[in-house]
């Protein structure tokens, strides 16, 4: 029977749930890890910084519609991955962080580097978790893909010690979970929507201002477009916005006399979005 390390379970796990793209800065003992996951096939972009790999990952999620994974080392290289996991979470956006950290067998005493990481990342995370049995990996990173993308989405965090990641184990003992896929979204209240529509209707300005979540917007601002005969339609996008439609009301103007009409500007504008 062949034996694998902690390293290599948790980029099995990993490709197991899907990822195909992980944001990291290299350190130990994440080192095995991220060799691990390139070799086996997941495209490792490695940042000069962890917060801007943390960035990276939460742009990720907003252009794929699929959580971003970041990786940051023990103690500061981990800590330097929180401010782009907690605007992950004031955005809701589905990310998972990943930290390496001291020894189990040292923890609280003062091992080098050592920081009770979980304990600052759970303030700014659905939900946070230490690992400490390597066969343990895949279970732990399935509900982690399940915590950051049910219900309310947000950023997680799994917390994994040097010697877990190095803690060899038989490859048969180890079960991978299959990649979680949540729940379809429910459609929206048609009373309450033909209510928003009898409203914009009924607005003396001719002007729509529309407030839109990030996941699956590009189609809700179809269909918004479809209903509207309306070129003065203003979108507002939230901090968990990724259109950029601020432009549209500058140039649809002088577009009105052009032989095309406006929506068939628009929607080639949509089309030319990340996922179409």
């Amino acid at each position: 029977m062949a034996t694998i390390t902690g390293s290599e379970v948790l980029a099995t796990a990993l490709r197991t749930q899907g990822v195909d793209t992980m944001f990291y800065l290299m350190g130990g003992p994440m080192l095995e890890t991220e060799a691990a996951c390139i070799q086996l096939g997941i495209r490792a972009i490695d940042h000069r910084h962890e917060q801007a790999a943390s960035f990276a990952a939460h742009a990720y999620t907003r252009v794929m519609r699929r959580p971003g994974v970041c990786m940051g080392c023990s103690g500061p290289g981990a800590t330097n991955l929180l401010t782009g996991v907690a605007t992950a979470f004031t955005d809701c956006a589905p990310l998972v962080a990943i930290g390496g950290s001291s020894p189990r067998v040292y923890l609280g005493m003062e091992a080098f580097q050592e920081i009770d990481q979980l304990a600052v990342f759970k303030p700014v995370t659905k939900w946070a978790e230490r690992i400490y049995d390597a066969k343990r990996i895949p279970d732990v990173v399935a509900t982690a893909f399940r915590q950051a993308t049910s219900g309310r989405p947000g950023p997680v965090y799994i917390d994994l010690p040097g010697d877990v990641l190095g803690e060899k184990v038989e490859d048969n003992a180890v079960t991978y979970p299959a990649a979680w896929k949540p729940a379809p979204r429910t459609l929206g209240d048609p009373a309450a929507i033909k209510e928003a529509i009898a409203i914009i209707n009924r607005d003396k300005n001719g002007v729509a201002r529309t407030y839109l979540e990030m996941t699956n917007s590009k189609e809700a601002v179809a269909d918004i477009v479809a209903i509207l005969d309306d070129p003065l339609v203003q979108f507002t996008m939230t901090p968990v916005g990724t259109m950029k439609f601020a432009d549209f009301m500058y140039r649809i103007e002088a577009l009105k006399n052009k032989p095309n009409s406006w929506q068939d500007y628009f929607f080639e504008e949509i089309q030319n979005l990340p996922g179409s």
